[in-house]
């Protein structure tokens, strides 16, 4: 993470000193925050790309297709940090510049709308996300070329919204559109087909018809582990939305059981430290807490809300994990006043892998602690 406000500055004085161009200059630091964006490293990638922006403005007009490739990064940026006022922001100027320059046609302008349409979808605003989302499909089917897979992803994110309004018919009728599609033939594309199987069982396990829901996935979960391997990206994907069926169902038994499947698979690729274990940390968080198992709500929360703030900074995501350790804090009966420092402490003993200390004259021992975490309502009068 880089500390300097003027940092970037410092780098391009000092880059000019040894020969680099400000326009070499800005297409590498374009492709160093489009890696940072494919790492989840969102916190670098936002403050490098406000340096592209900074050098862009200097190169180009304001209205140029460089500035309006810039704003689209910030609003992915933005959006993978949880902070979607933003990312809305930046949307719309990266879609005003493609508007400008095309004439309200083209793909780039159909991205711009469906783009709009994630923001306001995250943001809760369905009716203008599907109206945006019209928009794009209505640019993307009548070009002379179709962009098969485009449109498909975009009923994709039609069927993602009906899935967060909770309209399950609808949101499988999107999958099915955005699975029949896609240009590449559906047979032989494993990947996508694995991942379609698994949304539509998660769409019948919602709607409560378990029994085809697994047939869907014990099929994605076979080709899966003869395409991929039992530890896959894959294979944590369908044991997630096994674990958020029987969440949304209230089997929390179940739901833990197969978002632990999953949190060990990705811990096996990608570590424990990142925001691809950050989800799941998070969701074993939350159903935990509906469970009424306290200390392990603490215990994956803290991990959860460490990685996502390092990674990601303070958005929406870790308002809403710190909230969910703050309810399952309140409930061991524990200070109110001291939840702050004792969170920060917490992320801190993570970091430097020590034991947790009681924090507070209220937390008399480590072991009262330790059983508390553990589930013992009784530990809680010890502290």
């Amino acid at each position: 993470m880089f500390k300097y406000k003027d940092g970037f500055k410092r780098l391009c004085f000092a880059l000019t000193w040894k020969g680099h161009t400000l326009r070499k200059m800005h297409e590498d630091y374009l492709r160093i925050s489009i890696k940072d964006i494919n790492n989840n490293d969102l916190t670098k990638a936002v403050y490098v790309l406000n340096g592209v922006l900074e050098i862009g403005l200097k190169l180009y007009d304001e209205y140029s297709l460089g500035m309006g490739s810039t704003y689209y990064l910030l609003c992915c940026a933005y959006f993978g940090k949880g902070e979607y006022e933003r990312a809305l922001e930046y949307s719309r100027k990266g879609l005003e510049i493609h508007l400008r320059m095309f004439s309200g046609k083209g793909y780039s302008v159909s991205v711009g709308y469906n783009n709009m349409g994630l923001m306001y979808s995250a943001l809760k605003d369905y009716e203008s996300a599907l109206e945006y989302y019209d928009k794009s499909l209505n640019i993307s089917q009548k070009m002379l070329f179709k962009e098969r897979d485009f449109i498909a992803s975009t009923y994709y994110n039609i069927a993602e919204l009906y899935r967060e309004k909770s309209d399950y018919k609808n949101a499988l009728k999107y999958y099915i559109k955005s699975m029949k599609t896609r240009k590449k033939p559906f047979k032989s594309d494993y990947g996508f087909r694995i991942s379609m199987y698994s949304k539509i069982g998660h769409m019948f396990g919602c709607m409560g018809d378990e029994k085809k829901a697994m047939e869907y996935f014990e099929w994605s979960i076979s080709k899966c582990k003869r395409k991929y391997g039992p530890e896959s990206d894959e294979m944590a994907d369908v044991y997630e939305r096994m674990a958020d069926m029987y969440y949304i169902n209230g089997v929390y038994g179940k739901a833990l059981y197969y978002c632990r499947l999953a949190l060990s698979i990705e811990k096996s690729i990608h570590g424990s430290n990142n925001l691809l274990t950050s989800r799941l940390y998070k969701r074993a968080a939350e159903i935990c807490i509906a469970w009424q198992d306290y200390g392990q709500t603490l215990k994956y929360g803290i991990k959860a809300y460490r990685a996502i703030t390092r990674f990601a900074g303070r958005g929406v995501h870790a308002d809403e994990t710190r909230s969910v350790i703050y309810d399952a804090y309140i409930n061991f009966g524990m200070p109110k006043a001291l939840f702050s420092d004792w969170l920060a402490g917490e992320c801190l003993r993570i970091n430097r892998q020590l034991p947790p200390k009681p924090v507070g004259k209220h937390h008399r021992g480590r072991n009262a602690r330790n059983a508390a975490y553990q589930g013992d309502g009784n530990a809680v009068t010890r502290l």
